[in-house]
């Protein structure tokens, strides 16, 4: 529950603020019209005061429970009403009460907000009436426009159709040869899931300029979700609003781009035109095709793709199984086929044989069985003790993390403020990971007094010591976005973020998806491409600072030289979806780095790579820096 102004009810009713999505059908607002006015007519007849219409939300990003129905033809209503303390009673005095800026600038009777609610008690009690009443309305709107209701989710659905007739798009196009073969799947299936259609190609044809294989998935735009799988699939260019020229944008409320082939490193084409389709069948599941094990069938050692995320799991698969793969350092030819730097090397025994070949029916990685000396050039890896710190103070980007390191089957152990400060880490840990949270977030935590003692205080100046013990004593520091400063300032790198240091009016980026290039020979990019996306949402971009004279007085204890750039935003055409002002900001700056602390290392990412377990492209990173933890 929300709160507006200081405190006091609210209603809502879509479409509530610009800009919404262009690709939903614009009777789809008018029937939400028909709904949320019966709603608003029901509240005021009950007498219920202080409800507001169209205002605080966006429909641009498809993510909100509320936006999603938009792209299925189906009207959703989204309502909130303000809180009280948990159950305990309210007393507001009206001169708390106040707008907001988007849709109620005054706390005053207007049109959105005819009878404002005059301050006083507010109980659990008028929560539930005026959900109740909300609820009459909704109920009494659906009986009176039943007829209109059908007819529109009919009509829409027939219009989403011709408009995907008529092209632009006519198709979108997913070629069966991925990079992230697993990554390719969970897309499709994604889409799938949310009622999109997908036909597999039973023979090559030919789209636009291009010819395609049979086995290549078409996502045809003449469907009535077609809306649906068009916001998905196209890249965004956020449309900025102001209010007067030059003024201060208006930021989103979410999120500026999503656009999933690029969050996922999916290779799709976009076909304008139509195209003779091709013999098809509908795709109900997307599954990965199985690979095989080639070679000699009683080989010393195996050598498997390792490319995308599939190739973590295959890495974690096989230290599960008591086996102890490596990573190749350069490529390997084996029987005529190329194995690339980042390749996984195991040697043979009963259990590799039968693992291996899980793996390649699995995952669809290709491996080869081989005689002879295992190869030179290895980088041996090991199951890392692994720990994810969870702070007290809320942090959604910590419950996102610790849940893609389970689906992608990374043992860790959950850490909290006061293990931290209790220190001696690096007996128990080979790595620690800060979800994205800021520095003084993380120090100090709750506030006394705001909840009993032990969950008040964050990590303190005894966490932050032992962080750093941790590290100089070998140790691998993992951080995520805002978490980097801490790491920064902690270990004196010579490291500015150049997107604090600019001016307000110079640079600006809201959750937008950003050209990222990778140093592929660096082992933390290995099984990527060399071009990729991140997301990035208020984000940094850092600067590797000449080195200062160290007076004892904290000069800085990392000199550039043991300072790797792994991965940079490119040096042109940055944004690749979404809204970015101020390029020359932030091209060619670092984005991934790996700075080398006494014994241990700090790996930081300047985004989070891991973004709402969507940002499929860059999850390697993070599962890489994990895999290189291990002593």
């Amino acid at each position: 529950m929300h709160q507006m102004g200081s405190r006091g009810p609210r209603f809502f009713v879509p479409p509530n603020y610009d800009p919404i999505d262009p690709n939903y059908d614009p009777l789809i607002w008018r029937t939400a019209g028909l709904l949320g006015h019966a709603i608003a007519l029901r509240m005021e007849e009950d007498g219920r005061s202080g409800v507001v219409q169209n205002a605080i939300y966006d429909y641009y990003w498809p993510g909100y429970e509320d936006s999603a129905p938009l792209g299925h033809n189906t009207v959703c209503i989204l309502t909130e009403v303000a809180s009280a303390r948990l159950a305990n009673p309210i007393n507001v005095p009206p001169a708390e009460l106040q707008g907001t800026p988007r849709g109620l600038p005054e706390y005053r009777a207007q049109v959105n907000f005819p009878n404002p609610w005059p301050g006083g008690v507010w109980r659990l009690r008028d929560i539930v009436d005026y959900d109740l009443s909300a609820a009459y309305g909704l109920i009494t709107g659906v009986g009176r426009y039943r007829r209109e209701i059908v007819q529109n989710f009919y009509t829409m659905g027939w219009r989403a159709v011709e408009r995907g007739n008529a092209g632009g798009p006519f198709a979108v196009v997913i070629p069966p040869e991925q990079h992230d073969a697993h990554a390719a799947t969970r897309l499709k299936n994604v889409l799938i899931d949310g009622g999109v259609e997908i036909h597999r190609s039973i023979e090559e044809f030919r789209a636009g300029s291009e010819t395609y294989p049979a086995g290549t998935d078409i996502v045809l735009m003449a469907q009535p979700f077609r809306a649906y799988a068009k916001t998905l699939l196209e890249r965004q260019q956020y449309p900025v609003r102001r209010t007067t020229p030059g003024a201060p944008a208006e930021r989103p409320y979410d999120v500026a781009a999503w656009t999933l082939p690029y969050q996922m490193g999916v290779a799709i084409s976009m076909i304008d035109g139509r195209f003779e389709l091709p013999a098809m069948e509908r795709l109900e599941r997307a599954t990965i095709a199985p690979a095989r094990v080639w070679g000699e069938r009683r080989p010393s050692y195996y050598v498997l793709e390792a490319r995308g995320n599939g190739g973590s799991i295959a890495v974690n698969r096989l230290l599960a199984a008591g086996l102890k793969p490596a990573w190749l350092t350069d490529r390997l030819e084996v029987q005529g086929h190329t194995y690339a730097a980042g390749s996984i090397v195991v040697e043979h025994s009963k259990a590799a044989e039968n693992t291996v070949a899980q793996i390649s029916q699995q995952l669809g990685l290709r491996a080869t069985g081989a005689r002879g000396k295992l190869p030179g050039g290895t980088l041996p890896l090991g199951r890392p003790r692994l720990a994810l710190y969870r702070p007290w103070v809320e942090n959604i980007d910590e419950g996102w993390t610790r849940w893609l390191l389970e689906q992608y089957e990374f043992p860790f152990t959950s850490v909290h403020d006061a293990e931290l400060r209790r220190g001696n880490l690096r007996a128990k840990y080979d790595a620690i990971i800060l979800p994205d949270l800021t520095p003084d977030r993380i120090l100090t935590g709750n506030p006394p007094g705001a909840m009993p003692d032990d969950y008040t205080g964050g990590i303190g100046e005894d966490g932050a010591y032992a962080l750093k013990a941790f590290v100089e004593a070998g140790g691998t520091l993992i951080t995520l976005d805002s978490s980097s400063a801490l790491a920064i300032s902690l270990l004196n790198l010579p490291l500015t973020d150049v997107t604090q240091t600019a001016g307000g009016n110079d640079f600006f980026c809201p959750g937008s998806i950003l050209a990222l290039e990778l140093d592929a020979s660096n082992p933390l990019a290995f099984g990527m491409s060399s071009s990729t996306a991140a997301f990035f949402a208020y984000s940094a971009a850092y600067n590797v600072e000449r080195p200062v004279s160290s007076d004892g007085h904290g000069g800085p204890t990392v000199q550039p030289s043991s300072l790797e750039v792994v991965g940079r935003y490119a040096a042109r055409d940055v944004l690749l979806s979404g809204w970015l002002e101020g390029e020359r900001v932030i091209a060619g700056r670092g984005a991934v780095l790996n700075a080398r602390v006494g014994l241990g290392r700090v790996v930081l990412f300047g985004f989070r790579a891991q973004h709402r377990a969507q940002s499929h492209a860059t999850f390697r990173l993070l599962f890489n820096a994990i895999h290189t933890s291990a002593r």
